[in-house]
């Protein structure tokens, strides 16, 4: 929407092959090398979707469905990442934050 695409090839600090931990701070995954506790963990079948929704339309994204553990992955990056991108409270956090798919 913004135009912020994550980098998920190669590590967002150094370059080399991306790892699986999400850096808000860096917008993309990190190598284990460049990976801090700061950084989120995202599972696999995670970063697979987000690769293959990068290139869809609006419509094909409506299609989607996730599982319970890429479904969480993705949520607790998305509102940390628009938070880091927006640096300030956004009521669209607040409301992504109603779904609470941590408790489930």
């Amino acid at each position: 929407i913004t135009g912020y695409e994550p980098s998920m090839e190669f590590c967002a600090r150094c370059g080399e092959e991306a790892g699986t931990k999400f850096s808000v701070e860096d917008g993309g995954l990190v190598c284990s090398d460049c990976a801090t506790t700061f950084d989120y963990p995202i599972c696999k079948g995670a970063i697979l979707d987000i690769k293959k929704t990068i290139s869809w339309n609006y419509e094909e994204m409506k299609r989607i469905r996730y599982s319970k553990v890429v479904a969480k992955d993705l949520y607790n990056i998305l509102l940390a990442y628009i938070c880091q991108l927006s640096s300030k409270r956004l009521k669209s956090v607040d409301f992504l934050r109603t779904f609470n798919l941590n408790e489930n």
